[in-house]
Parts: structure tokens; C-alpha cells; sequence
């Protein structure tokens, strides 16, 4: 948030109103392994481009156990999102 009005592609963002304002569930069974993923941007600075899911559901599946970070990389190779939230993805492991 800024404490003044602040010009962005979209548009002003008035102060005091987030720029970015997002969240992300992840559900993991006790092996481990990912069984659900989302993504949500409530505020964006680029509207238009940053509101999906950023392809998180791709990690459904993937085991959180060592080679995660690999089989991540070659699930979001070609994925365009939020910067944000995709690189995020790396605590998932350590969160858990």
C-alpha cells in the first residue's frame, strides 16, 4: 500500500488500497504429496494479467519430498502469471 494516490497501467490505485493483495491454498495429505493447489490475486497492478491461478493447480500430484523443486521447474517452464506467486512456490516444501 502507498499513503498517496499512485498511477499504475490500470489505472490510480487510491492510497491506502493494497497494489498487490493475493493468496494461495495449498492441501497436502500426510505422505506429502500435493493434492490440491490455488492461487488468487484480489489486487493486481496489471489487470488482466496477474488474477489466475498462475497455473498452480500443475502441482496437484507432485510429492513435496526431494526433487520437488525439479519437477516444479518442469511443470511451470512455459507458465506466465504472477511473478509473485510463482515464486513462492520454492517455501511450499520448507512450509510444510
Amino acid at each position: 500500500m502507498k499513503s498517496r494516490d499512485f498511477a499504475l497501467v490500470g489505472g490510480i490505485r487510491r492510497a491506502g488500497e493494497p497494489i498487490h493483495e493475493m493468496w494461495w491454498r495449498i492441501t497436502i495429505d500426510t505422505w506429502l504429496n500435493i493434492i490440491a493447489a490455488e492461487a488468487r490475486s484480489d489486487a493486481v497492478p496489471y489487470p488482466g494479467h496477474c488474477e489466475d491461478n498462475c497455473g498452480l493447480p500443475k502441482l496437484a500430484g507432485i510429492s513435496l519430498r526431494p526433487g520437488f523443486m525439479v519437477k516444479v521447474r518442469e511443470a511451470f517452464a512455459v507458465i506466465r502469471g504472477c511473478t509473485y506467486i510463482t515464486e513462492l512456490i520454492g517455501a511450499v516444501a520448507t512450509a510444510a
